[in-house]
C-alpha cells in the first residue's frame, strides 16, 4: 500500500512538473503560435525522453544515497549528471526525429527549428531544480524512517522491560514474599514489618 502511494505521488509529481516545461518547450519552438501541430510534436518529443531519462536519473540516485556522500560532492554530481542529461535529451530528440524524417520526409522541422544547445540549457536548468528536489524529498523520507525506527526499536525496549518486571512479580514470586513475611511475623515483628514495606514499595 505504501509502494503504491509513493508510486502515484511520485508520478503526480513528475506530471506538475513537467507541465510547465512542456508549455515552455512549446513557446520555444518558434512558430508564430504557441499550439501549433509542430510545437506540440516538437515539445511533446521532448517532454517525453525528459522524463525517460529522469527515471535513468532516480535509479542513479536511489544507488547514490545508499552511499554516504557530502552535500557538496551532491550537489556537484547533481549538477554534472543534469548536464550529461539535458544534452543526452537533446541528441536523443534529434537523432529519433531525424530517422523519422528520413522515412517520411516531412518532420525535419521538429529537429531542426531549435538549436540543441537551446534545448539543452533549458533541460539544464529544469534537471537540476528537479534533482534538488528529488533529494531534498528523498532525505527527508529516510529521517522521517529513521525516527520511526528509533522510536519503535525504544519502544521494543520498554516493552522488553516491562515484561521482565511482570516475570518478576509473578505469582510465585509473590506467593513465596507474603510466605516469607508470614513466617517472619511469627519470629520477628520488627523485620517482618521492614519486609512487607520494602515489599510494598516493590509493589
Amino acid at each position: 500500500m505504501t509502494l503504491n502511494k509513493n508510486s502515484m505521488a511520485f508520478w503526480l509529481l513528475q506530471g506538475l512538473g513537467w507541465l510547465p516545461i512542456f508549455l515552455l518547450l512549446m513557446a520555444l519552438f518558434g512558430d508564430n503560435s504557441v499550439f501549433t501541430h509542430n510545437a506540440i510534436i516538437f515539445a511533446t518529443s521532448v517532454t517525453t525522453v525528459s522524463i525517460a531519462l529522469s527515471l535513468l536519473m532516480q535509479r542513479h540516485y536511489r544507488r547514490l544515497m545508499i552511499k554516504k556522500v557530502s552535500v557538496l560532492s551532491w550537489a556537484l554530481r547533481i549538477l554534472l549528471v543534469s548536464i550529461a542529461a539535458s544534452v543526452a535529451v537533446a541528441q536523443l530528440h534529434w537523432v529519433i526525429w531525424y530517422c523519422v524524417d528520413s522515412v517520411v520526409n516531412q518532420y525535419s522541422i521538429i529537429y531542426t527549428a531549435q538549436p540543441q544547445i537551446t534545448i539543452s540549457l533549458v533541460l539544464t536548468v529544469c534537471y537540476f531544480i528537479w534533482s534538488i528536489l528529488y533529494w531534498s524529498i528523498r532525505r527527508q523520507a529516510t529521517v522521517y524512517k529513521l525516527q520511526h525506527d528509533a522510536e519503535v526499536n525504544q519502544l521494543k525496549m520498554k516493552e522488553a522491560q516491562l515484561n521482565g518486571l511482570l516475570q518478576q512479580l509473578s505469582p510465585h514470586f509473590m506467593f513465596n514474599t507474603i510466605n516469607n513475611i508470614r513466617a517472619m511475623v511469627l519470629m520477628d515483628s520488627e523485620k517482618a514489618r521492614d519486609m512487607l514495606m520494602a515489599f510494598a514499595d516493590l509493589m
